[in-house]
């Protein structure tokens, strides 16, 4: 191959990689909800919710889990009620919780919490899992969304306990 044949390869070559569509890289997302509890930032997934609700009236209900706040009207039926505060170790509310957030996979199940911050659709490449050490019940990974760092709670995880316990 002479010289020249070689540079029109060249060329060729370089221009048809024009012609190529180029591979788009697609960023996966997961869908939470940013909310507050005792003040700090979490996230709950999307996909594990089936409801928000906000001011629902709590009807006390007898139960061995301090975590039970009661039980809340959900569609026309009852739905327990936990305090998502209590289950990551948090200490009581003087003041009832505002929000609630029902459970796609567990039956009749609602967590509470203290604020609700909207909608966030954070990379799943933003979202890692945490350190030993800053790990804590039912929070393993943590997401950067904004300026802050929130915490990812283990949703599955809370009702494996909740389901465990009731057996």
């Amino acid at each position: 191959m002479t010289m020249e044949q070689r540079v029109q390869n060249l060329r060729q070559e370089f221009d048809r990689t024009f012609s190529i569509p180029r591979e788009e890289r697609r960023e996966s997302f997961e869908d939470f909800i940013a909310v507050r509890v005792a003040g700090d930032p979490y996230l709950l997934r999307l996909a594990d919710l089936a409801a928000l609700a906000a001011r629902r009236t709590i009807v006390p209900l007898p139960s061995r889990r301090p975590e039970c706040l009661g039980l809340i009207g959900h569609q026309g039926a009852p739905a327990a009620l936990f305090s998502l505060r209590l289950l990551l170790g948090y200490g009581a509310s003087a003041s009832p919780p505002r929000w609630m957030a029902v459970l796609r996979d567990a039956a009749a199940t609602a967590l509470a919490f203290d604020e609700y911050e909207g909608f966030a659709r954070i990379p799943e490449s933003e979202i890692r899992p945490l350190g030993p050490a800053a790990q804590r019940r039912f929070v393993s990974r943590g997401a950067r969304h904004g300026e802050q760092l929130r915490l990812v709670v283990d949703v599955p995880a809370i009702v494996k306990t909740l389901g465990d316990s009731q057996r």
